[in-house]
């Protein structure tokens, strides 16, 4: 075997592996919690161990793939540098395809940068066997089900800083729920609480979080233990009752995900291992800006897209694509993946928070 034909052999074996963990992480993560919990970090932790794993074996100089700490400062800037240029232009090509593809209008909220607890985040996958409370939430609702059969009529008193919003019944229908009317279940305000009353056997409902900055979820069982309380999709289980409420700290965590277990680990994958080795098997290069770019920016940035498709299956994920040939770009401008992790963990913040600033203007 050729030395070329033995990199681009070695490139997409350890590229399908990699990917290969990641999907399986994330078809698992509903149905074990650990995974769940810590999914970012152990795909974090595929993409930094098998490729500098492959380079200690073949020993090759991390180094020399840009992976390393050297000019440090210099890096920063180049990433901020760019950001200036970049950020405003996607930021107006953002403003435009939500406005005229979404029917979206331009509305900052408060709500939707001072968040409730991420823990309770996601859809728990629930059997009949399963017993205790279920509490979740999505953007602008609570949700909470109770999958047991009960001895006696139960109540849920939901309670906020001012009244809750509108409260909906649930039921499961493949695997997910849906709101329907049940005249089974009554509910009365008191003050800021709503007190919710059911004599089925299994209920379940939702009620609308979205003006709300405290909450507190409480079950009344007279005469019965305490039923346990698991949130999120995770299904953590907590003491009961549920008492939480929002917080800004959700943007700190956010932005230490992105630099450190998301931006790090793919350009150390793809920027340092991918288009370093990939680089080996141009056979023309050109200047573009101060950067000798070659055909392996565009064979990494396509894998780079493709990774992210295969993961969720959601055509959208192939956009990446566009970044991905700036991250490359400074990669090769720069000699050093650096610039490309700020960049990187930027532009998923830029991302992230403008797609909160807009709300879909419903007919």
């Amino acid at each position: 075997m050729s030395e070329r034909s033995a990199i681009r052999r070695e490139v997409l074996t350890l590229y399908a592996v990699s990917v290969a963990i990641c999907i399986l992480l994330f078809l698992s993560q509903y149905a074990l919690p650990f995974i769940y919990q810590n999914s970012v970090a152990l795909a974090a932790m595929v993409f930094i161990f098998l490729p500098l794993e492959v380079l200690r074996k073949r020993n090759i100089d991390a180094a020399r793939f840009g992976i390393h700490y050297q000019q440090l400062w210099r890096n920063l800037g180049w990433g901020l540098l760019l950001a200036l240029c970049v950020f405003p232009l996607y930021l107006a090509g953002h403003h435009l395809w939500q406005t005229t593809m979404f029917n979206a209008h331009f509305e900052p909220r408060r709500q939707s940068f001072h968040l409730f607890p991420r823990e309770l985040d996601g859809w728990p996958r629930i059997s009949r066997r399963d017993q205790g409370l279920f509490v979740w939430k999505t953007y602008d609702h609570a949700y909470f089900w109770l999958p047991q059969p009960q001895k006696q009529a139960a109540t849920l008193r939901i309670t906020g800083d001012r009244e809750p919003g509108d409260f909906q019944a649930i039921v499961p229908v493949n695997g997910r729920f849906r709101t329907i009317r049940q005249p089974a279940i009554t509910t009365k305000v008191e003050g800021a609480t709503l007190i919710i009353r059911s004599s089925l056997v299994r209920f379940g409902g939702r009620v609308a979080i979205d003006r709300l900055d405290r909450l507190r979820i409480a079950l009344d069982q007279a005469g019965e233990v305490e039923s346990p309380v698991r949130i999120g999709g995770s299904r953590t289980l907590v003491s009961p009752p549920i008492d939480v409420q929002r917080r800004y700290a959700w943007l700190l965590y956010f932005i230490l995900i992105q630099f450190a277990l998301v931006a790090v680990p793919e350009e150390l994958f793809y920027r340092g291992y991918v288009q370093s080795r990939l680089a080996q098997l141009d056979r023309r290069t050109w200047t573009v800006l101060g950067a000798e770019i070659g055909p392996s920016i565009l064979y990494t940035s396509l894998l780079f897209a493709l990774g992210h498709f295969l993961v969720d299956w959601n055509p959208a994920r192939l956009a990446v694509f566009f970044p991905s040939l700036l991250f490359g770009w400074l990669r090769q401008r720069t000699g050093s993946i650096g610039a490309a992790v700020v960049f990187h963990a930027l532009s998923n913040l830029i991302s992230e928070l403008s797609a909160r600033c807009y709300l879909v203007k419903l007919s």
